[in-house]
């Protein structure tokens, strides 16, 4: 009797067991399917409906230097050498100099290892030398002047094609690497309609200038070291 109590109870130990290995086998199954039901419902949405928001990224070398900033503003790293913010994008080289800046507003321009302060608010992009010094970029300024120039190694401006509407001026400006700070040439147009081309020496004194109106063609002319000039087209003789 006893062997057959005991051979009883085995069985029914081992039927609970079953029942147990079955309620989790179940339980398993479910939580299986919700997980599978849960990652099909995420990969099947559109690519396009994916939104990232962050409020600054950091880009890497392979050595671990940051050498591309991009945020609103740019995250402050020690990788970069200039303190100042901008928002926008910021690109590095390897010693940590900012060599492109993309932005609303751009920073202010490095000239001569100093950073200033820009005349106006300016959205655009600039790229600098191997020193960090602005060479050239191209933006519009708040102020409403849309501009692209390219710069000499010493800071001074060499070529700069502006639409200044305050101004009511469009055209090329074009200076020397030393001399005069004036522009060594100018073409372009005023608000008055006037088509002028003009020269200058080194000095910055004009000694040829060319224009047009609605009614009027002028050819001025001056010598060296003259500020006095003439109207050429006034002395020629007339042609018949």
């Amino acid at each position: 009797m006893d062997d057959i109590r005991q051979l009883q109870l085995r069985i029914a130990a081992l039927e609970r067991r079953q029942r147990v290995f079955r309620l989790v086998g179940s339980l398993g199954l479910i939580v299986a399917l919700v997980a599978s039901w849960g990652l099909s419902n995420v990969f099947a949405q559109p690519r396009t409906q994916s939104i990232l928001r962050v409020r600054g990224l950091i880009i890497e070398d392979e050595n671990g230097k940051a050498r591309i900033l991009l945020g609103a503003p740019i995250p402050a790293v020690a990788d970069r050498k200039r303190r100042d913010t901008a928002i926008g994008m910021v690109v590095l080289d390897q010693s940590g100099l900012d060599r492109l800046q993309v932005g609303t507003p751009l920073p202010g321009p490095q000239m001569r290892g100093i950073v200033s302060e820009r005349i106006s608010p300016t959205t655009g992009l600039v790229f600098n030398g191997t020193d960090g010094n602005e060479r050239g970029g191209l933006g519009v300024q708040d102020e409403g002047t849309a501009a692209f120039g390219l710069d000499f190694p010493n800071g001074r401006e060499g070529v700069h094609l502006a639409v200044s509407p305050r101004l009511g001026f469009a055209g090329l400006l074009i200076h020397a690497e030393d001399g005069s700070r004036e522009e060594r040439a100018t073409l372009g147009v005023t608000k008055d309609g006037k088509t002028s081309l003009k020269l200058s020496d080194p000095s910055g004194q004009d000694r040829m200038t060319i224009a047009v109106t609605a009614d009027t063609n002028e050819f001025q002319v001056a010598e060296p070291g003259k500020q006095q000039t003439r109207d050429v087209l006034q002395v020629m003789p007339t042609l018949k």
